[in-house]
């Protein structure tokens, strides 16, 4: 984002992490035109109806406001490789530098550079970039007057990889570059070398180094960010084995060695294995050197590499053949803001999900940006009667999604009629592109979008924010709905997060007679996994009040606090595909895709799993089943004489919309799983899930595939404890009706206080 664009954006901010825990010190930045107000408000529910006698949002008194600057904060996407520190850099004299690069768009229509040293603020040293139309070029620091630079005539095949090399020798003046495929290629095409004169030819420059992108002056990233600086003209594609020695290579030789042949070919200075170290941006420098690197703004790992031979998919089993980052231009790990304010939460705050409210002095504009606090570490589990559990990956997993909240067509796949009006968060995301990007999405070379982080301003998780599709509160906003409801009920209750569980396990939730999940528990860890089954083991009671849940296998990184990965692999309902040779992920080394193709679908854990989905033809209501007035699950009716319930909602007007569960002992569900209602009336929108078709098949719609329904599911455990299963993201919007003066919600608050009587509560 440009600077001027900047100065003249309204205040928006972002916090580095969701989850927070009670004593915490929660650093706010912000992007603004001046001073702001900064404020912790405790959110109530979404902003839907003005007549409810609760407010939006409540003042947290005892923090007090403070007074702000919230100066224009530029943000540079990309992804590269910084190594500092490199001395012979300083007063180098000749240089040759080698890699294998696959350009995924090499044509791009604008410069992208593979490898630099060139300081535009001096007149030394050198840098490869491919140009606007796919040629590579060489380009050198000079004495005096502009940068010097070869140019090869032969384009760069897209999708091919390539060795790339240029050698530089000051001494001399003298410049080679060359590049040819590493498959056999007809007529040699793509394979070039040639060489320039140049007597100003100058080399010695600061002693850093950039792979996978290139200096761009005015990027003041290295004032906010020590060591690192701004960049630009970033690299679409892949990189492996950088190499850079202190000598330089003769062009009758330069264009027949590969990087390691150039390695041994003189003293090195640098060679970078990208094969080490996967799980994070760390890059080893194996010429004995130490020059070690860090990857910035998160370039997808394990990928395959020029040595992959199509008969290993699990890169950890040939590290070496997954020895390639995949670099894009639209990267984005961390904004690296500045803190604008600090917040220190109370020891005794209150559990549950607030607002750091950044308001302009002047009234004009006005940002709220989310955190979770949960229970302070050490804390004794079990102070609420309840555990509320957030789902904090979905959440960053959606983050900033870009055409309109989904890359899938609903209309072309037919789940929605026409298309969606743009909410004001989408349109947002159109100005601001840079913070733009879910694992919903492609790069900009149409690779898939693996990772997603809370280090930018998620305009998807404010609490107002809708889906354009079903004009409805999704994710943070709509779960909100759920401690509105405890609230009212006068239940006590905590809250922790997808990212709590999975650190802290089973043990976490053993303190609590029941666990609520929000409306879509989308994604969702192995450790997690097993935390829910354990605490069902002990006699725990679940209550997953959502749809489309426990579905994704999801990594959290290790060393980068709430990242996360998300490899889709081949089936599911999906925005993209995973690349061959890719399903595994590089933050855990567990092979990704949907949990059912693992072994572990949900309905093992919650009696339904993922049935379908769709945007259009409005919901349904759910039909009383015979066992819901006769056996263990009649209970949940208690107080309902309506033989259909949910027959009004906030998300598109039922009980059961969106995404919906059902009731399926072929993929999972427990026979002895009690079906107490069902939801069958759902329209032609509404397709069967993709991995339950074996075979191309017409009609799964609603109006034809009887699979396509939500199953209101009770599931006893041998502990003792139970499930309860709504199977639809839509239930809890229809428990809001009425200030939840629902049936649904008098459903739900009977499994509820089943759960605490059992314990005693």
């Amino acid at each position: 984002m440009p600077e001027s664009a900047a100065a003249a954006r309204p205040v928006l901010g972002y916090c580095n992490q969701l989850t927070y825990r009670q004593g915490d010190l929660v650093e706010v930045r912000a992007s603004g035109r001046g001073p702001v107000d900064v404020s912790l408000v405790r959110l109530n529910h979404p902003p839907d109806d003005p007549a409810w006698p609760v407010p939006l949002t409540t003042p947290v008194d005892a923090v007090p406001a403070v007074r702000a600057t919230a100066a224009p904060q530029p943000v540079y996407p990309g992804s590269y490789l910084y190594v500092t520190g490199m001395q012979p850099l300083a007063s180098a004299r000749s240089l040759t530098v080698s890699l294998y690069a696959l350009p995924t768009r090499p044509a791009s229509g604008h410069p992208q550079t593979l490898v630099s040293t060139i300081d535009p603020a001096a007149s030394g040293g050198f840098a490869l970039i491919i140009d606007a139309d796919g040629g590579l070029v060489a380009r050198w620091g000079r004495e005096s007057g502009p940068a010097g630079e070869l140019r090869s005539p032969v384009p760069l095949l897209p999708g091919y990889w390539h060795v790339i090399s240029a050698s530089l020798d000051e001494a001399a003046g003298a410049v080679v570059l060359a590049h040819s495929p590493v498959a056999a290629v007809p007529g040699g095409a793509a394979r070039w070398t040639g060489s320039e004169r140049d007597p100003g030819l100058r080399l010695s420059s600061e002693p850093a180094l950039l792979i996978g992108a290139g200096r761009l002056p005015g990027c003041p990233v290295a004032a906010r960010l020590p060591g690192q600086p701004g960049v630009g003209t970033s690299f679409n594609g892949k990189i492996e084995q950088p190499v850079l020695i202190a000598s330089a290579v003769p062009a009758r030789q330069l264009g027949s060695l590969n990087p390691g042949a150039v390695a041994a070919a003189g003293e090195p200075i640098g060679a970078w294995d990208f094969a080490q170290d996967q799980a994070t941006a760390s890059v080893a420098d194996t010429s004995g050197n130490g020059h070690h690197g860090v990857l910035v703004n998160q370039p997808a790992r394990a990928v395959t590499g020029v040595r992959w031979r199509q008969d290993v998919h699990d890169w950890t089993r040939a590290p070496e053949e997954y020895a390639a980052v995949h670099f894009h231009d639209d990267d984005m790990e961390d904004c690296r803001w500045p803190a604008t304010a600090a917040v220190r939460l109370p020891d005794d705050l209150p559990t549950g999900v607030y607002g750091i409210r950044l308001a302009e002095t002047d009234g004009s504009a006005a940002d709220l940006v989310p955190v979770i606090v949960t229970p302070a570490a050490g804390a004794a589990a079990g102070r609420g009667d309840v555990l509320i559990v957030l789902s904090s990956f979905t959440y960053i997993a959606y983050a900033n999604g870009t055409g309109r909240g989904d890359q899938i067509d609903y209309v072309a796949s037919g789940l929605a009629a026409a298309p969606a009006p743009a909410q004001p968060e989408h349109r947002q995301l159109e100005e601001f592109p840079e913070i733009a990007g879910s694992l919903y999405d492609v790069h900009s070379d149409g690779s898939a979008w693996m990772y997603s982080t809370p280090r930018r301003p998620l305009l998807t998780s404010r609490p107002d924010w809708k889906s354009s599709w079903r004009d409805a509160y999704r994710h943070l906003g709509a779960d909100l709905y759920l401690m509105s409801w405890l609230d009212k009920l006068g239940i006590s209750y905590d809250v922790v997060t997808d990212h709590t569980v999975h650190e802290q396990g089973a043990d976490l939730l053993a303190g609590y007679p029941a666990c609520l999940t929000g409306s879509h528990p989308e994604y969702i860890s192995r450790r997690e996994l097993d935390a829910f089954a354990g605490y069902l083991g002990r006699g725990g009671c679940l209550l997953y009040l959502g749809g489309n849940g426990f579905y994704w296998v999801t990594a959290e990184s290790e060393s980068v606090p709430e990242l996360v990965e998300v490899r889709r692999g081949f089936a599911g309902t999906r925005a993209w595909t995973s690349a061959p040779g890719e399903c595994y992920h590089s933050l855990t080394g567990e092979l990704g895709g949907l949990w059912k193709h693992r072994g572990l679908p949900p309905n093992l854990l919650t009696g339904v799993g993922m049935a379908a989905q769709g945007a259009d033809g409005g919901g349904s209501a759910y039909r009383r089943a015979k066992a819901s007035y006769d056996g263990p699950a009649a209970f949940l009716f208690d107080g309902v004489t309506a033989d259909v319930i949910g027959t009004t909602g906030f998300d598109m007007g039922a009980a059961a919309a969106d995404e919906v569960d059902r009731f399926d002992p072929a993929n999972g569900s427990p026979p002895w799983a009690v079906v107490a209602a069902s939801a069958r009336e759902l329209s032609q929108y509404y397709k069967l899930a993709i991995e339950e078709i074996q075979i191309t098949r017409e009609n799964t719609g609603g109006d034809h595939e009887p699979g396509v329904r939500a199953d209101l599911v009770f599931l006893e455990q041998e502990s003792g404890g139970f499930v309860f299963s709504v199977g639809s993201i839509a239930w809890i919007q229809s428990m809001a009706v009425g200030y939840f003066e629902s049936d649904t919600a008098r459903v739900t608050e009977n499994a509820l206080r089943r759960a605490l009587t059992r314990a005693g509560r």
